[in-house]
């Protein structure tokens, strides 16, 4: 999955990059308010990743901040975050990429899982036996079609 595509799933748009070479990247990223606190997650993640990087592997560093600006059409201060990422710049924006989706499947909940085995309701609690499970299962299975 690419780096914008995984942002774009939290809500977060790249507005600018910039390469100077291939070790460094600057990212300039709008985060919308109602999606700050996703988005802090992502940042904590990502910025102690960067501390923990397996030995052997292409180091990168980063940093991460806000650039603040003056919006001429409307005469008020805003900002984008800035993120630079330097050294090995693929393995820092796939670490940012894992960052954001852990983050959002953090959120998500299981509540409750269906039972394997049963097609229909049968009157009886619980699930089937595991040998009268492997029959209902494999009924659904024909040899040599996929």
């Amino acid at each position: 999955m690419k780096l914008n595509h995984a942002l774009n799933k939290i809500g977060v748009e790249i507005v600018k990059q910039h390469a100077a070479d291939a070790s460094s990247a600057t990212l300039m990223l709008r985060v919308p308010q109602k999606n700050m606190g996703l988005w802090t997650q992502v940042i904590e993640e990502f910025l102690l990743g960067s501390t923990q990087q397996p030995s052997g592997a292409l180091a990168w560093t980063t940093d991460v901040s806000r650039a603040y600006f003056v919006d001429k059409s409307t005469q008020s201060v805003r900002y984008l975050w800035r993120v630079v990422l330097n050294g090995n710049v693929q393995g820092a924006a796939e670490a940012l990429g894992m960052a954001a989706i852990r983050a959002l499947s953090s959120s998500i909940e299981v509540t409750s899982q269906p039972l394997v085995g049963r097609r229909t309701y049968e009157g009886t609690k619980g699930a089937h036996s595991i040998g009268a499970a492997q029959a209902l299962v494999s009924q659904n299975f024909m040899v040599g079609k996929s």
